[in-house]
């Protein structure tokens, strides 16, 4: 069928809503509830327009076209609307940017700073509070926050939240739900329970401002960097170079990749290494291992999954390959032969896993001392006031070092295909159901897979 968005005809679908139309042709409209393809809640209300169906401004994440149907993006009613709606979602934060770990980063944020929000007429200054009950409402306000930040994982706070139900919906094991009612509703956990996931980390990509974000260790990582007395290393999973190069504000490409290395030396990383090496010793060890194990084998290559199986399907605990993740065997060399060899005390070396992995955190080897996601880096870089750096290129841990194809791993089916010799059949899936009903048919017995490749998220480590 053909619509109208701001008087220009376009095709669209049955089913269809005005968003999918405008965001598939490059109209821009503001939106914080509506994420991907997830379920479409019309909560932020930032996505409102004008039909010529309705007297009254929809939510165009919601509003489904249909023939005949005419739209206005922008308009000074529209944009009223949006103003008065950003201003509410932004009155719990205005002051708080600074401390909040997504400043310059953070999509509410963004659009506050568009759209000119600088007078906030809903939130009380302090000569303004004249009575108890004003001083009470405050009060009560601050005694509903919940503040986890002793979970190693994510952090998690409330006082960011805009109830955007971005995690309730991405979550992939449904942790996340609505407590209490009206003006006492959070997004929170189940009794209020400290999040124990599989830690895939779709809930901290999906938020829009810093109400859930990786827990970090900065601190303690810039004060190893800036120990003189301490060697740095950097075991880096290449897929974390373009988010690395993102946040820097480079180009994902190759010349990002190699600043991104670059950045990495400037925050005091002595040697970069890439997961190349630890990939082949892994597909060694999973060989190895795969000979006298029980069948089927299911891949703990993604440490999501390894978690999942011992959460879910205990009884096939048994059946995970049960070798350590690259960047563990790597620290681990690392502070042996390597330290050996180059005739350093292991003490001194600090072992850092540059990942976008946040379950990475859950299963840390003893050999490696940090695991730092990409938006830890950039705020690192940020907060050094790093404003540029030279190309890098990738240290080399050994001689004999070949080049494992880590782009190919991380990728559906990748773990099988290097370990196809000592495969038969093999299953692979991407995403959690369909991981799900593969160990549902295991756990009854069904199935004759000889090896299960298995990633939580979708299309693998390379869409983090």
């Amino acid at each position: 069928m053909k619509i109208k968005i701001n008087n220009k005809e376009y095709s669209a679908k049955i089913g269809e809503t005005i968003l999918d139309v405008c965001k598939r042709e490059g109209i821009n409209i503001p939106t914080l509830c509506a994420y991907k393809n997830l379920k479409r809640e019309a909560v932020c209300r930032m996505c409102l327009v004008e039909v010529n169906k309705s007297d009254r401004l929809v939510t165009s994440c919601s509003f489904k076209v249909c023939a005949g149907l005419e739209v206005v993006t922008e308009s000074e009613r529209i944009q009223k609307a949006r103003k008065v709606s950003l201003e509410l979602l932004f009155a719990d934060h205005a002051g708080k940017c600074v401390k909040c770990r997504k400043n310059r980063r953070c999509e509410l944020q963004n659009l506050a700073e568009k759209n000119k929000i600088d007078n906030f007429h809903f939130i009380p200054r302090k000569d303004e509070i004249g009575s108890a009950d004003e001083l009470a409402l405050i009060r009560d306000n601050r005694s509903r926050l919940v503040f986890e930040d002793d979970n190693k994982v994510i952090t998690r706070t409330t006082e960011y939240c805009i109830s955007c139900r971005r995690c309730i919906n991405v979550c992939p094991t449904h942790e996340f739900g609505l407590s209490r009612r009206a003006a006492d509703m959070i997004v929170g956990t189940p009794y209020g329970n400290e999040l124990d996931c599989i830690f895939c980390g779709a809930c901290v990509l999906a938020c829009p401002t810093g109400a859930l974000t990786d827990h970090g260790d900065i601190e303690k990582i810039q004060g190893e960097l800036d120990d003189l007395n301490k060697l740095a290393v950097a075991i880096v999973d290449e897929s974390a170079l373009d988010g690395i190069a993102g946040e820097i504000g480079s180009l994902s490409n190759e010349d990002g990749r190699a600043m991104a290395i670059g950045y990495l030396r400037e925050l005091g990383f002595e040697r970069v290494f890439n997961l190349s090496f630890g990939l082949k010793k892994w597909i060694e060890a999973a060989k190895e291992k795969m000979e006298n194990r029980k069948r089927p084998i299911i891949s703990d290559y993604c440490p999501s999954i390894s978690i999942y199986v011992k959460k879910y399907f205990p009884s096939l605990a048994d059946n995970l390959l049960g070798v350590p993740a690259p960047d563990n065997i790597m620290a681990r060399h690392i502070k042996n032969e390597y330290a050996d060899r180059e005739k350093i005390n292991p003490e001194d070396i600090v072992a850092v896993s540059i990942s976008a992995c946040l379950a990475k955190r859950k299963t840390k080897g003893r050999y490696l001392d940090y695991v730092a996601s990409p938006g830890q880096i950039g705020r690192m870089v940020r907060a050094k006031k790093i404003d540029k750096a030279e190309e890098g290129k990738f240290d080399q841990l050994s001689k004999d070092d070949a080049h494992a194809d880590m782009h190919s791993m991380n990728r559906k089916g990748g773990v099988s295909r290097a370990l196809s010799s000592e495969i038969s059949d093999a299953k692979a899936a991407t995403g959690i159901e369909d991981a799900r009903r593969i160990l549902e048919d295991m756990d009854k017995g069904n199935g004759g897979y000889d090896f299960v490749d298995l990633m939580v998220c979708d299309g693998g480590c390379e869409n983090k």
